[in-house]
């Protein structure tokens, strides 16, 4: 058991110092892929550490709860009144909607709870929209795994139409041949293939 445990503790400190490594690589990356590499790596460590029954308390994991109470008081979120003043900056709208972009790309290849993980609501919401759902900033009120599976699906369906729509409007544009004229366009436009001769 003890060799068990100390054979876990190396391969945890492998993986560690391949994920210090990976990190670097990546470091000029979005922050989208570094969390979500990053969210990986803990996982192999934390699921490692559990099994094999040893103690780690490197994993750099950090879990996003939202602040419920203050002191015993209920925080509460206040209307906005003055809609204007909650607008964001045009550089903020480009940021998120880069992220919704790449996010959107990625979102077929990822597990909903690494979704949750990696992505903040506002860019999932974004991605939603992007897939055609109904989404609002406040609706629904939380985001789920179930809820961000049908985005999943959502997503690839939408990725599988554009793909469809672009093959179609590709076979459109190619120009179709006559074969019963000789050497004439056909109704398109298109001179046919030349005749062989003997």
């Amino acid at each position: 058991m003890a060799q068990l445990q100390e054979n876990a503790k190396s391969a945890i400190k492998a993986l560690q110092s391949s994920q210090t490594e990976v990190l670097g690589i990546l470091k000029d990356h979005s922050d989208n892929i570094k969390a979500l590499v990053n969210n990986r790596y803990n996982q192999m460590i934390t699921a490692l550490t559990v099994a094999a029954g040893v103690s780690d308390n490197s994993s750099t994991t950090i879990t996003k709860t939202p602040l419920k109470k203050i002191a015993g008081r209920n925080l509460e979120a206040k209307p906005n009144n003055n809609v204007a003043a909650a607008a964001p900056a045009p550089k903020e709208v480009a940021k998120v909607t880069d992220q919704v972009n790449e996010a959107f790309d990625l979102f077929p290849s990822m597990q909903p709870a690494d979704i949750l993980t990696t992505f903040s609501d506002l860019v999932i919401r974004g991605v939603a929209v992007k897939a055609g759902m109904a989404v609002t900033p406040t609706e629904p009120a939380a985001l789920n795994t179930p809820f961000v599976a049908t985005i999943v699906t959502a997503v690839t369906d939408k990725i599988a139409a554009i793909e469809a729509d672009k093959k179609a409007k590709e076979a459109a544009a190619k120009p179709a041949v006559d074969p019963s004229k000789d050497g004439a366009p056909d109704a398109k436009g298109a001179a046919p293939a030349p005749k062989a001769t003997k």
